[in-house]
């Protein structure tokens, strides 16, 4: 009936009676004394059990007064010495039995837990690795609980689906996430292929950067393959859905701060004038060219062909001197 309290007191109310009792009757050498002790271990792996530790010491009260009990001669029956062993080989072996096959399923019982424990560990860290970069989720667990790291070498990336906030009035809900979604899989995609970090998705724009958490010199070079590649994902995308989409990118690089701030639903997230332009070269570009500060330019000019766009009016910053990423020099 489900009360399985009720029960445990009841069998080791019985087992306690029980073995008393028979060892008042055959005497302490009949062994049924060592059912108390069986009763005793599967009561102390019976974690949940009310009142547990209460009903340990009573059945080893029991099992001393069974003792005890065992010194007063048999008054029921004086069993034949052979037979008496027997009785006590078969008791004892019983006893050994039981405490062995509770042993068993205990081990058994603490195999599964830790293997369900270790399974759904390894789903936590997926989960938190596909949320932070790997060296933040380790410093994270540790007990950091602000993380913030400077960084001098990085490049930031942001693109905007161009007019997408009013095409999404015309499209039922799922099927807007279902187009973000399938986009936003592949600049996941690409992020991994060129070794950047995604930042995070805002509405319909997204961020990613490289030189971050790990410093390396080919950051500015990473981003700008990451962008090319992602125009020309997004005109495959168009030509296999039958949509007509394209994108602003702007790219910008210098130094950034980047870390982990609150307690709740945090992200890694960047912050600096690095970050504030490069989503003003993206807010100012043009659909379909990638935008590009004139410090990127410098890191990239020998490598890759670029079309002077000229003074743009960024917010903030006044007049840059901003350029168009081509493609590779090979590839002109």
């Amino acid at each position: 009936k489900g009360r399985i309290a009720t029960a445990l007191y009841l069998a080791a109310g019985e087992v306690l009676a029980h073995a008393v009792f028979c060892v008042f009757v055959l005497g302490g050498d009949s062994g049924f004394q060592y059912y108390i002790i069986t009763v005793t271990v599967g009561l102390f792996i019976t974690q949940r059990l009310p009142g547990r530790p209460l009903l340990i010491a009573v059945m080893m009260g029991g099992l001393i007064a069974s003792y005890f009990v065992g010194q007063v001669p048999a008054l029921a029956h004086q069993l034949e010495p052979a037979l008496l062993r027997i009785v006590y080989i078969v008791n004892l072996a019983a006893t050994f039995a039981i405490v062995l096959i509770f042993m068993r399923s205990y081990s058994l019982v603490v195999h599964k837990a830790r293997a369900a424990l270790k399974k759904e560990h390894k789903k936590v860290e997926a989960l938190l690795h596909n949320i932070l970069p790997v060296p933040i989720a380790a410093r994270l667990k540790e007990g950091g609980r602000t993380i913030a790291d400077r960084f001098e070498n990085t490049t930031v990336f942001f693109c905007d689906i161009a007019d997408f906030t009013r095409m999404s009035e015309r499209l039922e809900p799922s099927q807007l996430v279902e187009v973000l979604n399938e986009i936003f899989c592949l600049f996941d995609r690409g992020t991994e292929k060129h070794g950047l970090e995604k930042i995070k998705t805002i509405g319909d724009s997204y961020m990613a950067a490289a030189g971050i958490p790990e410093e390396r010199g080919d950051h500015a070079e990473a981003v700008a393959d990451f962008a090319v590649d992602m125009l020309a994902g997004l005109e495959d995308f168009n030509r296999c859905s039958g949509w007509e989409l394209s994108m602003r990118v702007g790219i910008n690089s210098g130094p950034l701060v980047a870390g982990i701030i609150g307690e709740k639903k945090f992200i890694y997230d960047l912050w600096g004038d690095t970050v504030n332009v490069a989503s003003r070269m993206e807010s100012t570009g043009i659909p379909g060219q990638i935008q590009v500060t004139e410090s990127t330019y410098g890191l990239l000019r020998d490598r890759y062909h670029f079309r002077k766009r000229g003074l743009v009016e960024v917010k903030g910053k006044g007049p840059m001197m901003t350029y168009f990423l081509v493609a590779k020099e090979h590839e002109r």
